[in-house]
Order: C-alpha cells, then sequence, then structure tokens
C-alpha cells in the first residue's frame, strides 16, 4: 500500500494553533452556496460541536455580570474611564494565560481564564465592545514557526487586538494615548514587527481554521470538516481554510475533492507554497507522477519538509545509536522551525543518550519554555526533577516529545 502523503495545515494562532496569509479582505465576504462543488457535506457525519461567527465573539452571562460589578467598582475608584481600562488590563481575575490545548471562544477563554493569543484577542475584543471601545486586529509577522502535530505539519502564526477611545475622548479623560494592544508578547518584542488589519470575519475565519486543524490532529475529521466548512462562511477569501479542506479529504480518502480544494487555495493565491507541496504530495500518492514531478520543479519542497525529513531521520538516528548524527539532524530542523518544545526535546534525549546531562538539562527547561499548553509545562517540569534528582543511567522516551 502507497503510504499517504505528509500534509501542510495551517492552523493555531496559533498562537493561533495558526495562520498563514493573514491579508484583509478586499471585499465584504459572500459566503459559498450550498451547492457549491467544493463541499462533500453528505460524505460527513453531522458535527458533534457547532459554533458560528456570532458564538466566538458572545459575551456570556458571567462576563456580563463581571463588567457590571468589578468594572463598576473600579470605575467608582478611578473614574469611569480609568475604570474601565484597568478592568481589561490590570484586574487579575480576568487576565489570561497562555495555554493553546485548544482554540476558545471569547466566553470559554473568559471562564477558563486561559488561551492562546487568538483566544486572548478575541475574549479581550468582545469585552471591549461590550464597554463601548473601539476595537481592531492585526496579524502579526513573526519569524516563520512551525509545529508539527503526528503527520501534520502547522503553521504558527500570530494574532492580536488594538483597543481605544476616540481621541477627543482620550484627550479629555486625561489618556497620553488613544490606543492600547493587548498581546500576549512584550512589547518591545513588538515594537519592530510589521502588522496588518484584519476583520473580525477573519479573525472568525481564523479561529475555525484553528479548531479544524486541532480536529485534524485528534482525528476526528468530520468535525475537521465541519470547521472549515464554518470558516469558508465567515470568511471565503482566507486561503489557509482551503488547504485545510483539501487536508480534511486525504483524511477522508477523497481524493478527487482534495484536489479541487487545493487547486482552489492555488486560484486564490499562487503563491502558497505548502498547498503546492500538499498538490504535488497528492497527485504523486494518486499515481500522477509526471504531474507531480512537474509541480515540484517549478515549487521545490518547502524548508519545512525538508524539517520533517530532519526530524524522521534523526529519530531513526537515535534508535540505531547514531547519537551524533541525530544530534547534527535535530539542531538543523530546529534552525528551521523556529523554537519548537517538541525538538528541544528530542535534543534533551540526544544529549542524554550523549552522556551530557547539562545540556540535556538545557534542552528540556527551553522545551518547558516553549510548550503551549499547562499540560505540556507540567511534563516537562516532571522530566526536569527526575534528571535533577536521579544517577548517570538516566534516559528520556522519545515518545514523550509527542505530549499535547
Amino acid at each position: 500500500m502507497i503510504p499517504m502523503p505528509r500534509l501542510r495545515v495551517f492552523a493555531r494562532p496559533w498562537a493561533l494553533l495558526a495562520c498563514l496569509a493573514l491579508t484583509a479582505c478586499a471585499e465584504a465576504p459572500v459566503a459559498p452556496p450550498p451547492s457549491d462543488p467544493l463541499f462533500a457535506d453528505g460524505s460527513f457525519a453531522p458535527p458533534s460541536d457547532r459554533v458560528t461567527q456570532a458564538d466566538v465573539f458572545q459575551v456570556s452571562p458571567e462576563m456580563h455580570r463581571y463588567l457590571e460589578t468589578r468594572v463598576a467598582e473600579l470605575a467608582n475608584k478611578h473614574g469611569e474611564a480609568r475604570g474601565l481600562l484597568e478592568s481589561l488590563f490590570k484586574d487579575k481575575r480576568v487576565q489570561v494565560d497562555y495555554d493553546a490545548e485548544f482554540t476558545r471562544t471569547a466566553a470559554q477563554a473568559f471562564d477558563a481564564r486561559a488561551g492562546n493569543c487568538l483566544s486572548l484577542a478575541i475574549v479581550t475584543g468582545a469585552m471591549a465592545k461590550e464597554l463601548g471601545l473601539e476595537v481592531s486586529y492585526q496579524s502579526v509577522q513573526t519569524a516563520e514557526h512551525w509545529e508539527r502535530e503526528g503527520d501534520l505539519l502547522e503553521l504558527v502564526g500570530h494574532v492580536n487586538v488594538t483597543l481605544g477611545w476616540p481621541i477627543p475622548k482620550a484627550r479629555t479623560w486625561g489618556f497620553p494615548t488613544d490606543r492600547w494592544t493587548v498581546d500576549f508578547m512584550p512589547e518591545s518584542d513588538l515594537r519592530h514587527l510589521v502588522t496588518e488589519p484584519i476583520t473580525e470575519a477573519r479573525v472568525a475565519a481564523m479561529f475555525m481554521n484553528n479548531r479544524a486543524a486541532e480536529a485534524l490532529a485528534a482525528k476526528r475529521v468530520d468535525d475537521a470538516y465541519w470547521w472549515v466548512r464554518s470558516g469558508l462562511e465567515a470568511d471565503p477569501g482566507f486561503v489557509a481554510l482551503y488547504n485545510t479542506l483539501g487536508v480534511t479529504y486525504v483524511r477522508k480518502g477523497m481524493t478527487h475533492q482534495a484536489e479541487t480544494a487545493f487547486r482552489q487555495a492555488l486560484a486564490k493565491s499562487a503563491y502558497s507554497q505548502e498547498s503546492w507541496n500538499n498538490l504535488a504530495a497528492l497527485l504523486r500518492h494518486d499515481g500522477r507522477v509526471q504531474e507531480a514531478v512537474a509541480i515540484e520543479q517549478a515549487h521545490p519542497p518547502s524548508k519545512a519538509a525538508a524539517m520533517v525529513v530532519a526530524i524522521d531521520d534523526g529519530i531513526r538516528a537515535n534508535a540505531v545509536g547514531d547519537y551524533p548524527r541525530a544530534l547534527e539532524l535535530f539542531k538543523h530542523a530546529l534552525r528551521t522551525s523556529g523554537d519548537s518544545h517538541r525538538l528541544h526535546y528530542l535534543l534533551a534525549v540526544t544529549y542524554l543518550n550523549l552522556g551530557d546531562r547539562r545540556s540535556a538539562m538545557a534542552q528540556l527547561q527551553e522545551a518547558r519554555e516553549d510548550s503551549l499548553t499547562t499540560r505540556q509545562r507540567t511534563v516537562y517540569t516532571s522530566k526536569i526533577e527526575m534528571l535533577k534528582s536521579t544517577t548517570s543511567s538516566f534516559r528520556l522516551d522519545p515518545n514523550a516529545a509527542q505530549v499535547n
């Protein structure tokens, strides 16, 4: 049997779990008609969880109660405007900690006090609009960063939100600026990064794309399809969704529909290298080798594809005892991916195999620092404590690098 191709999906701001081609829509989006040949609703089981664009930003009763009580309390103490801002930025009762276990709606992020950068933007924007603040969203162009989830490769993007009062009010109330940007990243790190405004519909589409990618990683293909479907209803101009739809069809064994989706992505953005790579892999798997070769010659495999090869080769090198080679390959993959907790962990495994406990400890600490979820941080903290308290014969399980 020919193995299915490894595919690239765009997800998780990632910090969104993602996002590529984060450009603003030139026109108001129009939802694709139900009869669009791009879709195959009858081939998928009903969704286990449907969320509409409105649901993503819905302010829950608990959020309303907070705004009606705590904001009023702070307003009495600091004045109306200052109270509103204090409630969003400094009140520990509402601060959201970073956790990319899954992409949360505004209400879910508020309830859990946790979320990725997209969830932070969504919950902050939803509450700010309820308070009468102006809200705008931005995609942030950070260094390319890839995360691997099984045989999926996800491009991690970044999003934040800016809030403000109209300038006359800001000046009347004595604020030095009329705009405040809310972001997990420190202001010093953001200062030199390029941002691009995006619509609320695009933010909703990113949310749906993240949920689809998370469903694919969990092998819930039917749910992934419906998340993509909802995303395209919100913003049919978001190219990443077509790529994710193609990956979803591949997982379902529907190669004809997958090709249609990849070609639709390329029709909207001919520069989508990952869509070209996915299409070539699909054609090769389908026995259309000449077509695949033609695409590969015109659009060589991306750095991300080379990174996956290096990781797989490194794992094999570790398994056969060629630790220096494994070390070289994992370092190469890390240079391509950007910081990745899984690659830092695999480097820790390799350093221990080489007997270098100090370097292994440093890599475990990096893995913890780069963790995307609370569970990951807990696992890596446990590994660090075990390494501290055990003898030189201690080894790490390489499979723990797949912790979610």
